[in-house]
């Protein structure tokens, strides 16, 4: 275990000024720790954390595979973080420019547009708003993913991260949305809809255009009724009701 670290906010505004000058480093996967000119860099916090470096999967051609793995283990190796602490830039500034250097640069740097190589560098090793804390930041969000899933599917946070991350879109929409993937009722209700056509091996809920639709009728009901005034066996009537309708039954 160690003593979890985040820099100050003048050395992630450094950092993020020089990304230009440092390519070669973010490319290589840090080899060196950086030095910044900023007095008194990084702070100690008095949170302590599981290793990360040597048990984050990349291996083989689609390395976004192994998110569900990784998200458990940056989980349960921050576990003592707080909502509000993971929401802080500087911690995942530090980790990504540390501890886990080389797993996103073998996750988000290899290959790709050489020209958008200082965009996916700003992307996956700093944060950019709310949305690239869940999305973006190649810790963050592994953390964020392992938190929805654990606070959703307690008794089995690993099926629920298998199911969702099956595809782009449900992803997209009710992971690396924070206004869905705060609500975890309504995600709670989904998943077991969407878990049910995934063992059927059926998985039209996952194709992209009934998705959609689905979401799109779910967002409608959202606007004309209160959800969270619902209980538990009518939300879950609601979800199912549309998601039979999106699907034409």
């Amino acid at each position: 275990m160690s003593v979890v670290i985040y820099y100050t906010m003048e050395a992630v505004d450094e950092l993020r000024d020089g990304i230009g000058s440092r390519v070669e480093w973010y490319l290589s996967g840090g080899p060196e720790a950086i030095s910044l000119t900023s007095p008194r860099p990084t702070r100690e916090t008095r949170i302590t954390m599981g290793g990360l470096a040597s048990v984050l999967k990349t291996r083989g051609r689609s390395p976004g595979k192994h998110d569900g793995d990784n998200a458990l283990v940056v989980y349960r190796a921050l576990d003592q973080l707080t909502p509000y602490q993971a929401s802080d830039e500087r911690l995942w500034t530090y980790l990504a420019h540390n501890e886990c250097a080389g797993y996103i640069a073998r996750r988000w740097l290899n290959g790709g547009d050489d020209a958008r190589l200082i965009d996916r560098v700003r992307n996956h090793f700093f944060v950019n708003g709310n949305r690239g804390l869940i999305r973006d930041n190649g810790v963050s969000r592994l953390w964020w993913l392992g938190h929805i899933a654990h606070n959703v599917v307690p008794e089995d946070p690993g099926r629920f991260l298998q199911v969702v991350l099956y595809r782009q879109d449900p992803r997209s929409a009710l992971i690396e949305r924070p206004s869905v993937s705060r609500n975890y009722r309504v995600l709670r209700c989904v998943y077991n809809a969407m878990e049910k056509d995934f063992r059927t091996r059926e998985r039209r809920l996952f194709e992209r255009d009934i998705f959609r639709d689905w979401m799109k009728r779910l967002n409608r009901q959202g606007g004309m009724r209160l959800i969270d005034a619902l209980s538990d066996t009518q939300l879950e009537g609601m979800v199912l009701e549309q998601a039979d309708k999106a699907l034409g039954d």
